[in-house]
């Protein structure tokens, strides 16, 4: 039973209870089809009642996505310290990360086109600062194989996700879009999503070094 809380640490309990409500939503419902009031009723209280711990559903979702984000640069790095730091390391470890946490991108499918653009300013102060500083230790590896500057391992990291979205959209589609393909009688191209990935960055890597 959803209780308030009475202290910091157990605004914390109550925030990653909404947090993981919010998550289990996503998995099965469109974003816009999720509400407060939604995630309220998963938790059993009102919508009035979330409003004591965030200001909106987007505020939720970015924080879900911050510890999502912090998932995978972590095991990115823990991947590259446990082999050799070279280039073709470089693009199996992100392969196999972002592979793992396919999730991860749907919630980055929905970061700049909505979230940015709905929730509060110092909301997305908060997720800039925090994601900034999360990103620095995976940043540091990442110049140190490619000698990047900060600016161009920032554009490495970007294309790549906003590629794995392309490869997730085209390996992973809906049940719709398999219907409506069905319907017009027109081929379901197929793709291994790690193999077109790692060929992705490492010709990325070999036209930017």
């Amino acid at each position: 039973m959803f209780q308030r809380a009475k202290s910091k640490e157990n605004k914390m309990i109550r925030l990653q209870e909404m947090m993981d409500r919010a998550d289990h939503l996503f998995q099965t419902q469109n974003y816009h089809d999720i509400t407060l009031t939604t995630i309220g009723k998963e938790l059993g209280i009102t919508r009035t009642a979330l409003y004591k711990y965030v200001s909106s559903k987007e505020e939720i979702f970015l924080k879900i996505i911050i510890e999502k984000q912090k998932n995978v640069y972590d095991e990115i790095v823990a991947q590259l310290n446990s082999h050799e730091k070279n280039m073709d390391t470089l693009a199996s470890s992100m392969t196999e990360v972002l592979y793992y946490h396919i999730d991860f991108i749907k919630y980055f499918q929905i970061l700049t086109a909505i979230l940015e653009t709905n929730v509060q300013l110092e909301n997305l102060v908060e997720f800039k600062v925090r994601s900034n500083e999360d990103s620095k230790e995976l940043y540091t590896l990442i110049q140190e194989i490619t000698n990047f500057t900060y600016e161009q391992t920032f554009h490495f990291y970007l294309t790549v996700l906003y590629h794995t979205i392309y490869l997730s959209d085209i390996t992973f589609p809906n049940s719709k879009y398999y219907e409506a393909m069905k319907l017009a009688n027109l081929p379901i191209a197929t793709i291994d999503f790690k193999k077109e990935l790692n060929h992705f960055i490492k010709v990325y890597l070999a036209n930017n070094i």
